[in-house]
């Protein structure tokens, strides 16, 4: 058995058979596309900062704080599990405080929500892969208050 260096970018070798050849296909991001199309909204949904996902929850009334989702999944992605996106819609909904099946039929709850979280979860991934090691944890700004 060989053991595979992953720590080491992977290289295309073209003298290799062409069942040897490494072949890398990255997960459709169609759905999630066409919702926001649909929706009216901007393709970054995501923002980089603390304060839009603090906004989103508290517009969703969450009982728990986005660090703690963000930080649960990244030690997911880092231990080597891939969700669905319906079980981390699942556990989106489990840190907001709200049942799987308001995603659909609740107005109160902000039309984005699940297209946000499917932008959050692909980006973190994108993140925690890149070689750059640039990736930051979603954390408040130090004059922020805990309660």
């Amino acid at each position: 058995m060989k053991i595979v260096d992953l720590t080491k970018s992977v290289q295309d070798n073209p003298a290799a058979p062409s069942f040897l050849r490494v072949k890398i296909k990255p997960k459709s991001r169609r759905m999630a596309r066409l919702m926001v199309r649909l929706l009216g909204l901007p393709y970054r949904l995501m923002p980089d900062d603390f304060e839009g996902w603090a906004n989103l929850f508290t517009r969703c009334r969450a009982f728990s704080h986005p660090s703690e989702l963000h930080g649960g999944l990244c030690g997911r992605l880092a231990a080597g599990a891939r969700l669905s996106e319906q079980q981390w819609l699942e556990v989106v909904c489990e840190h907001v405080g709200i049942a799987p099946g308001a995603l659909t039929s609740d107005d109160d709850l902000p039309p984005e929500l699940p297209a946000f979280m499917d932008e959050a979860y692909h980006q973190t991934l994108d993140r925690l892969r890149a070689t750059d090691m640039a990736f930051q944890p979603l954390l408040p700004e130090d004059d922020y208050a805990f309660d």
